[in-house]
C-alpha cells in the first residue's frame, strides 16, 4: 500500500508553538499528512506534539538516547546543545529522506531557529522540497541557508495575528502542492540518479557528466553561446547555470564540495566583487574555494569583476558616493545601482582570487584563468560606460603573477585579446574545460 504524501513541519516548539500548530492544522485541510519535528533547546515528551508516531521532539530523543556519553543537555552550553540537535536531526531526517517516508519539509523559526533548520535543511538532496517561514528579512539569509534550493517566506511571529495566520497558510499551500508532486514523480535530485519514467521523458536514461557554470545578465551573452555549443555538440554533459547572486555561487560550491560536479566553467565573478565592495550580490569569503580543493577541472574567467550591484542608488554606500569622480554608476531599468570597480578595488579583488587559487588549490594542473582583455562584461569592452583600461590592468597584473609564481605546478593562465562576451572567446574557454575532462572535440 502506497503511502500518502507527507511533509515535515519543523521548528522550535518551546518558542513557536502556535505557529507550528497552525501549520500543521492547515497541512491538515489537505491530502497531505504533517508531522511535527521539535528542534528546540527544551525537551518535550514525544506525545505532546501530536498522535502522529513520527511526531519526535530532537532534544527528547538525545535526552533518551542511552548510548550518548557526555553530561545532561541541561549542563552543557547552548551552542552545544544546538549543534547535537543539528546533527541529531541531520541523521534521522536523511534516514526517513531515503526511505521516501516524506516528501516535503516546511520550518518556522526567529533568527535561531532559521540558522538551525536551514543546517538541517541543507543535508537534504538539492531538489527536495524545502520551506521556510522566518523573521529573518530575505536579504539577510544568504549566508544562512548556503543554497538555492530553500523557499524562503518573511512573517513576523511575536504575536499570533490574522496577518501571520494569512502567511501561514500560503506557505502551507505551497510546501503541500510542491509535495504531492514529489510525492507522485519525485524529481532528478542532484546526486540520485531520475526515475525511469522522468529519465525516458527527459532523455536522462544515461548517467550524465555534469558541468557548473556561472552567469549574470552581463556575461549572459557567453553563456547563451558555451549553452547553445554544448547541447548541439555535447548532448552526454548536464549544463547547470549559476546566477550570481549570492545565493548562486553559494550553491554550485555546495555542489562541488558534495560531488555533484564533474567541471567547473567559473565564467562569473561579480560575487568576488561584491564581497570586495560590500555590494548585495557577495556570497562571503568562500567563493573560489571548493573547486580548487576538489581538484576537478576548473576553467575561471573575470567575468563582471568590473560591476558592484546595491539595490537602488539611495543605497549604496556614502563612502562611493562621496567620491564620485572616482566611482561610475549605472542605473538600470528596475532601478539596481550597477557602480564600476576603481583601480584600488581591483587590486584587492585580484588579490582575493590569487590567494584563493594558490592556497586551496589541490591539483594547480587542473585550474586555468582566463583573461579577457577586451572588457569583463557587457559594460567594459572598449568604448563602453564602464571601460576602464587602467584599472583592468591592476587586476590583469595579479593574474599573470600567478604564472610567473606556480606555472611549473600546471596552472595555466591564458590572456586573449576578445572581450568575454565575444563568441570565439567563449568557445575556446569551453573547449578548454572540455579538454581538461577529457572530451574529445568535435570540430
Amino acid at each position: 500500500m502506497e503511502l500518502p504524501p507527507a511533509v515535515i513541519v519543523m521548528g522550535p516548539f518551546d518558542t513557536k508553538r502556535s505557529s507550528i500548530l497552525d501549520l500543521q492544522a492547515s497541512v491538515t485541510q489537505t491530502e497531505v499528512v504533517p508531522v511535527i519535528t521539535d528542534i528546540g533547546l527544551t525537551p518535550f515528551p514525544h506525545g505532546e506534539l501530536g498522535t502522529d508516531k513520527f511526531n519526535l521532539s530532537i532534544s527528547q530523543a538525545i535526552k533518551e538516547d542511552k548510548t550518548r556519553n557526555g553530561p545532561p543537555l541541561d549542563q552543557i552550553p547552548r551552542y552545544a546543545v544546538t549543534k547535537l540537535i543539528i546533527d541529531r536531526a541531520k541523521e534521522i531526517l536523511c534516514k526517513w529522506h531515503s526511505a521516501r517516508l516524506f516528501h516535503g519539509i516546511i520550518a518556522v523559526g526567529g533568527s535561531k531557529g532559521t540558522v538551525t533548520a536551514a543546517s538541517i535543511m541543507r543535508a537534504l538532496p538539492f531538489g527536495y522540497p524545502k520551506l521556510i517561514v522566518s523573521t529573518v528579512p530575505s536579504s539577510g539569509t544568504t549566508p544562512i541557508f548556503e543554497t538555492i534550493d530553500i523557499v524562503h517566506f518573511t512573517a513576523d511571529m511575536a504575536v499570533p495575528s490574522k496577518l501571520l495566520f494569512n502567511i501561514l497558510t500560503n506557505a502551507s499551500a505551497v510546501i503541500c502542492n510542491t509535495a504531492i508532486a514529489y510525492h507522485s514523480n519525485p524529481p532528478c535530485e542532484f546526486g540520485l540518479e531520475p526515475p525511469e519514467s522522468v529519465g525516458q521523458i527527459m532523455g536522462l536514461q544515461e548517467k550524465k557528466r555534469k558541468v557548473g557554470i556561472t552567469a549574470c545578465g552581463f556575461t549572459s551573452p557567453a553563456v547563451e553561446t558555451i549553452q547553445a555549443y554544448l547541447a548541439k555538440h555535447y548532448p552526454q554533459l548536464e549544463l547547470r547555470i549559476y546566477y550570481t547572486t549570492g545565493l548562486g555561487g553559494l550553491g554550485m560550491e555546495r555542489h562541488i564540495s558534495s560531488g555533484e560536479l564533474d567541471g567547473v566553467l567559473d565564467l562569473t565573478l561579480t560575487e568576488v566583487s561584491n564581497y570586495i565592495t560590500g555590494g548585495i550580490m557577495s556570497s562571503g569569503i568562500s567563493r573560489l574555494e571548493a573547486a580548487t580543493r576538489a581538484g576537478i577541472p576548473n576553467v575561471i574567467s573575470l567575468g563582471a569583476l568590473d560591476i558592484t550591484c546595491f539595490p537602488s542608488f539611495t543605497t549604496v554606500p556614502k563612502r562611493y558616493k562621496a567620491n564620485r569622480g572616482s566611482h561610475q554608476f549605472y542605473i538600470q531599468d528596475d532601478g539596481v545601482a550597477v557602480m564600476r570597480t576603481t583601480s584600488d578595488e581591483a587590486n584587492a579583488i585580484g588579490s582575493y582570487i590569487h590567494y584563493k587559487l594558490l592556497g586551496n588549490a589541490k591539483k594547480l594542473s587542473m585550474v586555468e584563468v582566463w583573461i579577457p582583455m577586451g572588457g569583463l562584461s557587457l559594460l567594459s569592452t572598449p568604448g563602453g560606460r564602464f571601460a576602464d583600461a587602467a584599472a583592468d590592468e591592476v587586476l590583469f597584473r595579479w593574474i599573470r603573477k600567478m604564472k610567473r609564481l606556480r606555472e611549473r605546478d600546471g596552472i595555466r593562465i591564458v590572456a586573449d585579446t576578445r572581450a568575454i562576451n565575444d563568441p570565439e572567446f567563449s568557445l575556446k574557454i569551453a573547449r578548454s574545460l572540455l579538454k581538461m575532462m577529457g572530451l574529445r572535440s568535435v570540430d
